[in-house]
């Protein structure tokens, strides 16, 4: 999802994963609460997956005056959940774009039990649900 001049940072993510193509993958995700607890996933209604890639690469880069543009790790739990709350009305539209539903783990690893943020756009508003996961616990 990098630009060209970045693609070093390939491998250390993000990365975009069509959920229905790879079900072994996403259950081993899903089964290592270290990977499954900590990803960013995303519901979109797409007509080729193409659109789905341009607009999430729109949402990695932000652009300041003198064409100056930096990294945003909007896909990070540490950013995303705080700074999506607080993201003005207006642009919840264009964050959203092709994007039913983006689903979010709890950036705090210290929590007995894993939650999740459910965002929806609904009627123009941020739509919250909190979600709470299976407990996990590292002996097991």
């Amino acid at each position: 999802m990098f630009r060209s001049d970045e693609q070093a940072l390939a491998a250390k993510g993000p990365w975009l994963l069509a959920a229905w193509t790879k079900p072994r993958l996403v259950q081993y995700i899903l089964s290592r609460p270290d990977y499954g607890f900590n990803a960013l996933w995303l519901a979109a209604d797409v007509d080729e997956p193409e659109q789905l890639i341009r607009h999430l690469q729109g949402l990695l880069y932000i652009e300041e005056e003198g064409d100056i543009s930096h990294r945003f790790r909007f896909y990070d739990p540490r950013v995303f959940n705080n700074w999506l709350q607080h993201l003005a009305a207006v642009r919840l539209k264009n964050f959203f774009g092709p994007v039913q539903m983006w689903l979010s783990p709890d950036p705090n690893p210290l929590m007995a039990a894993q939650r999740a943020s459910q965002y929806k756009l609904i009627d123009r508003q941020l739509n919250y649900t909190e979600l709470v996961l299976q407990q996990y616990h590292k002996n097991e």
